[in-house]
């Protein structure tokens, strides 16, 4: 009896720690979004950063983001591909709307990326904001 209420008293100190662990280790892979101007700043002055553009290639060719690559976050090599990428570079994330961008952002720290940065809103927000797209006609026939 006197072990049972030893350790029902150590089991809010117990889930305090165990809480405080998942807390930090979750704030460690946490990626803070950036609003289009801070995104388009950090852009123009990291000419080595990488603009990663994580929609499908339809909707990339409806408009991105000078310089963009696209890896598609909704296709089954998404891993493989972010898995090529260099991981001490710095990658400026985006999407349509902020979702797929914020967990292809979230899984980049996951693996190892240390420099990784999410477009607030998408772009969508930054199309909103009067930054530029850039849009490539489609072939003839398609």
């Amino acid at each position: 009896m006197k072990n049972n209420l030893a350790f029902m008293k150590n089991i809010p100190s117990f889930l305090l720690f165990l809480f405080i662990g998942f807390y930090s280790c979750k704030a460690q892979l946490s990626v803070e979004p950036m609003v289009p101007s801070e995104f388009q700043k950090a852009i123009q002055s990291n000419t080595e950063a990488i603009v990663l553009d994580v929609r499908t290639p339809e909707e990339y060719r409806e408009g991105y983001i000078l310089h963009a690559v696209n890896v598609d976050y909704k296709n089954e090599n998404f891993k493989s591909e972010i898995a090529k990428l260099d991981t001490a570079k710095t990658y400026y994330v985006y999407c349509r709307s902020g979702g797929r961008s914020a967990n292809a952002a979230s899984y980049m720290k996951s693996v190892g990326f240390k420099n990784v940065y999410d477009l607030k809103g998408g772009i969508t927000s930054w199309k909103a904001d009067k930054f530029p797209v850039i849009q490539k006609p489609l072939p003839v026939g398609n």
